[in-house]
């Protein structure tokens, strides 16, 4: 015992994270407290993972530069989806020349997964009415804005 009434208890026992060890103290005692060290090792690396789960919005413009005097066309209907991901979208046309836009909410992964647009065409001719098979659009290689054009859509 020292001078100030402390006692040491050696244990002398290397103890795994997460691991405990009994000891046995004096009846007496009031306090406790552990006296230890930490062993020196290699720091530990942090890798940094540039993983984020982000949604990705992408604005798809369509406009009309049909002379529709031409093909006597008196209407255009547009609808359009991400090729593999299901749901349809219709694209409302307005103003001049007719525009219009759809936009496209998804995760990263699936976005840069496959980024070919498809959009089908419905002609009108007065009563009659022609639908154009569904066409893809690279939005990486051709962009954001289509061009809707008769050749195009014959």
């Amino acid at each position: 015992m020292s001078s100030q009434g402390l006692k040491s208890i050696p244990v002398e026992k290397r103890l795994l994270a997460g691991a405990s060890q009994p000891v046995a103290t004096p009846a007496d005692a009031r306090e406790c407290y552990p006296v230890y060290t930490i062993p020196a090792g290699d720091p530990v690396v942090l890798q940094e993972v540039r993983s984020f789960v982000e949604e990705i919005h992408t604005n798809i413009v369509f406009v009309d530069l049909i002379n529709w005097a031409n093909h006597d066309l008196t209407g255009l209907q547009v609808q359009a989806q991400l090729k593999g991901v299901p749901g349809t979208r219709d694209v409302p046309l307005a103003g001049s020349p007719m525009q219009g836009s759809v936009e496209f909410i998804l995760p990263l992964t699936t976005f840069l997964a496959n980024r070919i647009l498809q959009f089908r065409v419905t002609k009108s001719f007065g009563a009659r009415t022609e639908q154009t098979k569904w066409l893809d659009w690279n939005l990486e290689l051709a962009g954001n804005i289509v061009s809707l054009t008769w050749e195009l859509l014959t």
